[in-house]
């Protein structure tokens, strides 16, 4: 979608950049400012979103890592759900749903290999197409920790199936499946941003 006004939408006082809306914008810092977030007391003035995702990938652990990164998307997602539903969450629904998503990922973790690879096969079949209007994206990434390799998969669909977007990166290895996939998705986001 192309706007006409890059004024965050939220807030109606900066641009709208992906630093902005995922960190800066005083709607998500009242985000990070709940109780039980993990960034409460970090500073606020970082040059550009990538910085600060160095800084969370260096100072936090797997498992913080991974509340941060669904936090981040449920930011996204509120943002765009604002923009383009009239809906809002607040601040602490926003990290209840990280949350879930958080332990629900454990859980699929923990299941057999064998079930694993048999919803992977029933979900590549049962792909369903976005709404009229909307943009669906698919995100994966694979880790390759004998030779140090990663990369990450990106694919953007429309209604019809057709294919708008499709990004294969070779990144430096990083320390899970998860951060990687988090890496992925938060390509997507910038890319969102900039188009």
């Amino acid at each position: 979608m192309i706007v006409d006004n890059a004024t965050c939408p939220t807030c109606s006082r900066e641009e709208e950049t992906a630093l902005h809306v995922l960190w800066d914008c005083p709607a998500s810092v009242d985000v990070w400012g709940e109780d039980c977030s993990l960034v409460k007391k970090w500073r606020r003035n970082y040059a550009d979103f990538r910085t600060l995702w160095f800084d969370f990938q260096s100072k936090l652990e797997e498992g913080k890592l991974h509340i941060v990164t669904e936090v981040l998307y449920g930011l996204w997602k509120r943002r765009n759900e604002a923009v383009f539903e009239g809906k809002f969450k607040g601040p602490s629904v926003i990290f209840q749903l990280a949350l879930q998503e958080v332990k629900a990922t454990k859980l699929a973790q923990e299941k057999p290999r064998e079930s694993q690879a048999s919803l992977t096969a029933v979900a590549r079949t049962l792909w369903r197409p976005p709404r009229m209007d909307y943009m669906k994206v698919n995100v994966d990434a694979a880790m390759d920790k004998n030779m140090g390799r990663m990369g990450i998969g990106i694919v953007v669909r429309n209604c019809s199936g057709e294919v708008h977007v499709v990004v294969a990166s070779p990144k430096q290895i990083t320390r899970t499946a998860n951060v990687a996939e988090s890496w992925a998705m938060l390509c997507v986001l910038f890319s969102c941003a900039e188009n």
